[in-house]
């Protein structure tokens, strides 16, 4: 059993996407996460989390290696495409924003600290939102 199934990660991580605004009045209906926003609700809600999975929570300076938000994207990456191949679509997509003329992107993580992105000098960041039904 792998530590994402150790210690239900799916489901938290669908928990999360389900707080993504719902929008009805606007055709995008709802938003998407980033790998990011997804760890700190992930960390906020399940305090020992990171301890758990042996990782920090990432941001510049991080460890890839060691990063939960990094973790969270490869995962929800890997599910979604071996869902997808299989035609066993589940209820959670991918896609990325660009990061032309991107720079900096700042979250806050649980305790108020600033926690930039390690990803802003990549083609492109991930993102993750439950599929429209």
């Amino acid at each position: 059993m792998t530590k994402w199934e150790q210690f239900d990660m799916e489901r938290k991580v669908i928990e999360v996407l389900s707080m993504a605004a719902l929008n009805n009045q606007h055709h995008f209906l709802r938003s998407f996460l980033t790998p990011y926003q997804i760890a700190i609700e992930l960390t906020r809600r399940h305090p020992t989390l990171c301890g758990d999975l042996g990782k920090e929570l990432g941001g510049a300076g991080t460890d890839s290696q060691h990063s939960l938000t990094q973790y969270i994207a490869h995962r929800l990456s890997a599910q979604i495409k071996k869902k997808r191949d299989s035609g066993d679509i589940e209820n959670i997509e991918g896609a990325f924003i660009a990061n032309m003329h991107l720079t900096d992107l700042v979250f806050k993580d649980s305790r108020g600290h600033e926690v930039h992105s390690s990803n802003t000098d990549k083609d492109a960041l991930s993102m993750f939102r439950l599929k429209q039904s």
